[in-house]
């Protein structure tokens, strides 16, 4: 059970991590902002650029959302969800929505490149959404994954019925730019799945997340092998039973065993709720206290930092 303001052990999960960078979209607004946390403390962060928007999509719908920030090799990448839902309505956006993710590319986290669509699915796809990446490091290749649903091909202005429901999707990329023929990453099921979410667990192995997209609640699985596209996972049930989406999980860099969680309560407005364990493998998930944990953020992702990374970000957005 996750103890609020639970004594720090004396070994530290990371050594190398003096922070947490959250990246995410803000109530309805499709653009990328950032918070970097206060210090080392993993539920406290302040809003960068004056609580403006960071990256302003140009490209597309020019809406992003659901960015998410992928590491490989000293280079970073924002992928985001092409999608303005102010222009549009969610059936239609599921319907004919984008089959491309935006991207930026930085080498320093500070400054970043222009914006590009990279087009990931086939035309039978009603939409790409909720890009995610796990990079290895020091392997070539980075796996990005996303949820569409698919129609029939002969069905070219989607105006039929679903022929196969909200599927986990994956690609290889060496570069962001060029991707490889998508595959179903998890078989289809007739509820759906989107929002994938993933963690390396400190023992080996890996926890996913994903969104049951008929229940609208978010379960967690883990599994003991280093491929993360093993196709053994042992399911842990719900996070909670209540509506949430968008998980983003990370690690405490202090304390051993213990992974947080952000839940898009995407109700109303929308904002992440903080959760927490400290037994991946069995629970219970927890909600500690977090006062300095900022309202509004919406599905997005969490960057743990070097001390390189946190001084870039905390000298070009200085408090």
């Amino acid at each position: 059970m996750l103890v609020a303001g639970a004594p720090v052990e004396s070994k530290r999960a990371d050594s190398s991590k003096v922070g947490y960078l959250i990246s995410s979209f803000l109530g309805n607004v499709p653009s990328v902002y950032q918070y970097l946390s206060n210090g080392n403390d993993a539920l406290s962060f302040r809003a960068l650029n004056g609580g403006n928007p960071i990256l302003n999509p140009t490209v597309g719908t020019k809406g992003a959302r659901d960015p998410y920030l992928a590491a490989k090799d000293g280079k970073y990448y924002m992928l985001a969800t092409d999608l303005d839902i102010g222009k549009t309505n969610f059936g239609e956006a599921q319907r004919v929505g984008s089959r491309s993710i935006i991207i930026w590319e930085s080498d320093d986290l500070v400054n970043w490149s222009s914006d590009r669509l990279a087009e990931l699915e086939t035309p039978e796809a009603g939409y790409v959404w909720a890009p995610s990446a796990y990079c290895e490091p020091g392997a070539s290749e980075c796996i990005v994954f996303w949820s569409s649903r698919f129609y029939a091909s002969s069905d070219t202005e989607h105006t039929g019925d679903v022929v196969k429901a909200s599927t986990i999707r994956y690609s290889r990329t060496s570069d962001f730019v060029t991707f490889s023929t998508p595959a179903d990453y998890i078989p289809t099921q007739p509820w759906g799945m989107i929002d994938q979410e993933f963690q390396k667990l400190e023992d080996g192995g890996f926890a996913r997340f994903i969104k049951n997209n008929t229940a609208n609640n978010v379960w967690w699985e883990t599994t003991s092998d280093n491929n993360i596209l093993s196709p053994t996972w042992t399911f842990h049930g719900l996070v909670t039973p209540d509506v949430r989406e968008g998980p983003a999980s990370y690690a405490d860099n202090l304390t051993p065993g213990l992974v947080h969680l952000l839940l898009d309560n995407y109700s109303g407005q929308g904002s992440y709720e903080v959760y927490g364990t400290s037994d991946i493998q069995t629970g219970p998930w927890s909600k500690p206290d977090a006062p300095n944990f900022p309202y509004g953020q919406r599905h997005g992702s969490v960057l743990p930092l070097s001390q390189e990374q946190y001084d870039a970000l905390a000298a070009k957005y200085p408090a």
